[in-house]
């Protein structure tokens, strides 16, 4: 879901400047939370799943930098005129 909100959180002026920050923030911690949980014991019921990709190796990844794009067109426009 955090690739989700990379890719997807950031088309709102609310979501740009809060939104979308404070879910990264709270998903970080959260992992640091379950990264410190033990390893899984063998033969636990249910099937274990494959983590998948990291997260910044994705290719939604990419789009956290749109907002910093955004920033420094407006901050270029701003100072040509």
């Amino acid at each position: 879901m955090t690739s989700r909100t990379v890719w997807q959180g950031w088309w709102s002026p609310l979501s740009l400047v809060l939104f979308t920050p404070g879910t990264l923030v709270i998903n970080r911690i959260t992992l640091a939370h379950i990264n410190k949980l033990p390893a899984p014991i063998p033969g636990q019921p249910g099937q274990q799943l494959v983590p998948g990709t990291p997260v910044l190796r994705r290719v939604s990844s990419l789009a956290a930098a749109l907002p910093l794009l955004w920033a420094m067109w407006i901050v270029a426009t701003s100072s040509t005129t």
